[in-house]
């Protein structure tokens, strides 16, 4: 049975090959981007979560 996609996220294999090097190097790619969609988006972010239900208001 299929899962219901979340409008929020994008599904993806990761592969299974990498290096333990390789994948450092993907991970801080993510992070990295993570931190500049954070400190561009953050508190729209923040707005949209707290109206869309997604974290409590006291969270």
């Amino acid at each position: 049975m299929k899962r219901k996609q979340n409008r929020f996220t994008i599904e993806f294999s990761i592969p299974a090959y990498w290096t333990p090097e390789q994948a450092l190097a993907v991970f801080d790619v993510v992070n990295d981007l993570s931190d500049k969609i954070w400190d561009h988006y953050g508190n729209k972010i923040l707005d949209l979560t707290h109206r869309s239900g997604l974290l409590s208001a006291a969270g």
